[in-house]
């Protein structure tokens, strides 16, 4: 395991041997192109089922997702052929349909639900899919607003198709807190979601003002066509002056978290990146307050911030203290928020205002809503602090991770359920530390067996 895990272990005292699976029998999936994996399916529980990828040698760029076809014919979808499932079923034959690139390979076995174990097998491969292909893009880093014209091609194994009759779906993602997520339909316009091909396009279609982006940012334009997917990125407004997934804003130090009423707190803001440039761009403040159960923009008769803005320069070398920024008029808990501009990228610190410990709307939220220590949640903070790094080491050093949209999901996830925690949202997810570490072991083998 690679450094970053091992920090992230060692915040959470996960044990060493929770990372270690047992070996187990499995079946062989290879594919016409010389990619191969092991494919194993394990009992976890009295009528639970766990698919997992033992082995493998599958190609870096690789897309894989599996359909398996249970005895009662009921179907479960495997993102990257790994996932929990339930069966009540004893003994009988299961279909497994692997998909990666522009192959398909079945497998065909008996598999014994009593005791997890499989028997005589059969089973088939063929080059059968399709894949799309951006073609040409007018502009891959248009100004806001401004309309994108782009030529797709959908394409048989490694030659373009002349025939291809099926239907192409479009979707928008975003970049943004440190990860790719599907995109708000405010920040951007698409003039379709699906196109069906027919043969008189001979497998090529130009689709004028296919896409813009109201919002400066980085965006994901996808094209699925039947089951194989691709992908374009767009730089708005910014052009490629640094990456996007560099840089993250923190609140290195203030001079007091509890301030009294009309007492000024001084500040220092930091924005690292995992190259040597320093950020020279703008970083925009606001106030929000805990009402209500619920973090909201706080009135401005409640607070007076020095500033709302201040342009980042190479010169500040990623850090710059705020003198007298920020001072609140009332009691109650605030947080200064620092989100640099176009990136979706924030920093929170919290203020509790002429309030104790015993009772600031935070820890009555703790008490009456969440079961969680002072140390449990300085390690939840600590993990959360390092999470966007860490996915961005890991995506780096495993491309399996990079491929796999089911492992990008959970990771989000988990990224949520973490940040619910620390912002006291009813909405957590875990509502208490056992449940917190269970969660985090589940990511974690996940992870382990998806690398």
């Amino acid at each position: 395991m690679k450094k970053n895990l091992l920090l992230l272990v060692g915040i959470l005292g996960v044990p060493l041997f929770s990372w270690a699976f047992a070996a187990a029998e499995c079946q062989e999936i290879r594919f016409s192109n010389g990619d191969k994996f092991c494919f194993d399916l394990q009992k976890v529980g009295s009528e639970r089922f766990q698919s997992r990828i033992t082995s493998s040698s599958l190609s870096s760029n690789s897309d894989l997702s599996c359909r398996l076809t249970l005895p009662n014919g009921s179907q479960v979808s495997l993102p990257r052929c790994e996932g929990d499932f339930s069966y009540a079923g004893n003994a009988g034959k299961i279909e497994l349909r692997a998909d990666i690139s522009n192959y398909w390979y079945e497998l065909i076995t008996n598999y014994d639900f009593r005791n997890g174990s499989f028997s005589t097998s059969s089973s088939t491969s063929s080059t059968s899919r399709w894949i799309s292909e951006f073609y040409s893009v007018s502009d891959s880093t248009p100004d806001r607003d401004e309309w994108v014209d782009i030529t797709l091609r959908v394409k048989n194994s490694s030659y373009r198709s002349s025939d291809y009759d099926g239907r192409v779906s479009f979707r928008v993602e975003e970049y943004r807190n440190g990860r790719w997520q599907s995109a708000s339909n405010y920040d951007y316009d698409l003039d379709k979601t699906t196109y069906y091909f027919s043969s008189s396009d001979r497998g090529e279609v130009r689709f004028n003002d296919l896409v813009r982006f109201r919002t400066e940012g980085k965006f994901r334009l996808y094209a699925e066509a039947d089951g194989g997917s691709e992908y374009t990125t767009f730089t708005v407004g910014r052009g490629d002056a640094y990456s996007f997934s560099e840089y993250t804003p923190e609140w290195k130090s203030v001079s007091t978290s509890r301030p009294d009423k009309n007492e000024w707190v001084d500040m220092t803001l930091t924005v690292k990146n995992n190259s040597s440039n320093y950020y020279d761009g703008r970083v925009n403040f606001r106030v929000e307050e805990y009402r209500n159960g619920r973090w909201q923009s706080a009135s401005s008769y409640d607070y007076d911030l020095d500033k709302t803005s201040y342009y980042f320069s190479s010169s500040d070398r990623g850090e710059v203290r705020f003198n007298d920024l920020v001072r609140f008029r009332t009691e109650g808990e605030f947080r200064v928020v620092g989100e640099l501009d176009s990136y979706r990228q924030n920093a929170y610190q919290t203020f509790y205002v002429n309030t104790s410990s015993s009772s600031s709307s935070s820890n009555n939220y703790w008490n009456s809503h969440l079961n969680f220590t002072d140390k449990e949640l300085s390690k939840i903070r600590a993990v959360a602090k390092i999470w966007n790094e860490l996915m961005i080491a890991l995506e780096r050093d495993y491309p399996r991770l990079r491929n796999s949209i089911e492992w990008r999901r959970l990771s989000n996830n988990f990224y949520d359920s973490m940040q619910d925690i620390l912002n006291n949202r009813s909405s957590a997810q875990y509502r208490n530390w056992k449940e917190f570490y269970t969660g985090f072991q589940e990511w974690l083998s996940f992870t382990v067996r998806t690398r």
